[in-house]
């Protein structure tokens, strides 16, 4: 029997850049590129989010006044070069009420990495438990303009909240063929956290056995990029971590996915629709 009832995919907010200013020997096209949020319902644990999307705080001047002198410096070069469009009505907490769930009755969120673009919607919830790894929680905790995580951008996280994964983690699963750190977040193999590094230290994807769903996070910007990093200019090189272990996280997904077909990648900020996935009975 299956532990997860549903999974539902929604975009909250999105960037435009322009394939070619990305990539060398790309069409000059612009495209939109959406922040993914991702709703879990587990039988037994309720509601639990997978990212939270971009916040209109990121474009709100009157909350970058009270940043501090080079936060607001890199807050805007950032909206520069990757213009951000997002409502209030994009944000998470409005998209789960549109499907008629409370914010409330989230329990749990699981962070990938501390991002405008995926830690935007936290501050739309409370009383939920944060489960990232401890490189994540460690530079929400010291936010520094040069790794993109911005303090304006956080909400205040109480410490006795949060569950950070730490250690190798699990030896015995399928997925430690591909990758070296590996846990169990519940306990019950629901929901597989996976570490991969390149993008920035410690990002987590996470693999819904239930809905042979692999949320990779960006690890890549979309399925159709993914033989075009090679490719990658200048500038977003620079935004990235460690441009080596990008490549090499990127080729273990790429391996995962050649031997186990069945499986599903869903990058962050691929293009795509919204949708949902129905668990096994």
């Amino acid at each position: 029997m299956g532990r997860i009832e549903k999974v539902v995919l929604y975009h909250c907010g999105f960037c435009v850049n322009n394939l070619a200013l990305i990539f060398r020997k790309m069409p000059w096209k612009s495209r939109r590129f959406p922040a993914l949020a991702v709703l879990i319902q587990h039988k037994t644990l309720g509601n639990i989010l997978y990212d939270t999307g971009y916040s209109e705080h990121i474009v709100n001047k009157g909350m970058q006044k009270k940043a501090g002198f080079w936060e607001r410096i890199v807050l805007k070069l950032y909206g520069l070069l990757n213009p951000v469009s997002v409502e209030r009505d994009d944000m998470i907490d409005k998209k789960l009420g549109q499907d008629g769930i409370d914010s409330e009755s989230v329990n749990t969120i699981i962070l990938s990495h501390g991002h405008p673009d995926h830690v935007g919607g936290l501050s739309r919830f409370s009383g939920y438990e944060l489960v990232t790894s401890e490189e994540v929680m460690e530079a929400i905790r010291k936010p520094k303009t040069g790794g993109l995580v911005f303090s304006s951008q956080i909400p205040e996280i109480k410490e006795s909240k949060v569950r950070q994964m730490s250690g190798q983690g699990m030896k015995e699963h399928f997925l430690c063929r591909y990758f070296d750190r590996i846990y169990d977040l519940f306990g019950d193999g629901s929901v597989i956290g996976v570490i991969l590094d390149g993008h920035c230290k410690g990002q987590m994807g996470i693999w819904i056995p239930d809905v042979s769903l692999f949320f990779a996070a960006d690890a890549c910007w979309g399925k159709d990029l993914v033989h075009v990093v090679g490719r990658m200019r200048f500038v977003p090189r620079m935004i990235q971590e460690n441009f080596k272990d990008y490549q090499d996280t990127l080729g273990r997904i790429v391996w995962m996915k050649k031997e186990n077909p069945e499986i599903q990648v869903v990058f962050s900020h691929q293009t795509g629709r919204e949708r949902v996935y129905e668990g096994a009975d």
